[in-house]
């Protein structure tokens, strides 16, 4: 969306279902569209909603990007932490209730 910007593009919702089959519609409106539109007016699509990279790989210069883009990474993205930090973040997590629910909110219809 950068390139051409947002208002380049039109979101609406076109069908209301439940989570649980989410990416089965999606899916299905994925095989739709390969099967209808130009691959040329296709913006940025993976043809599997599952496993977008299924099939496709990144370019050499891609991955070279991707690297240069971790290096000084701070966030320990890409590292293991050490059997004594699992205990310890183990530890501190027994007994917490708290579980992540996402919610997800596609012009002001939330799913979760």
């Amino acid at each position: 969306m950068n390139h051409y910007g947002i208002e380049a593009f039109k979101f609406q919702v076109i069908e209301l279902c439940k989570h649980s089959v989410l990416l089965v519609r999606e899916q299905v409106y994925l095989d739709l569209l390969f099967a209808i539109v130009a691959p040329a007016l296709i913006y940025n699509f993976a043809r599997n909603a599952l496993a977008p990279m299924l099939g496709r790989s990144h370019t050499a210069e891609t991955k070279a990007a991707m690297s240069e883009a971790l290096k000084g990474n701070t966030n320990r993205v890409g590292s293991t932490p050490s059997a004594e930090t699992k205990a310890a973040t183990s530890e501190s997590l027994k007994g917490n209730t708290n579980r992540a629910l996402s919610v997800y909110v596609y012009d002001s219809i939330m799913f979760w």
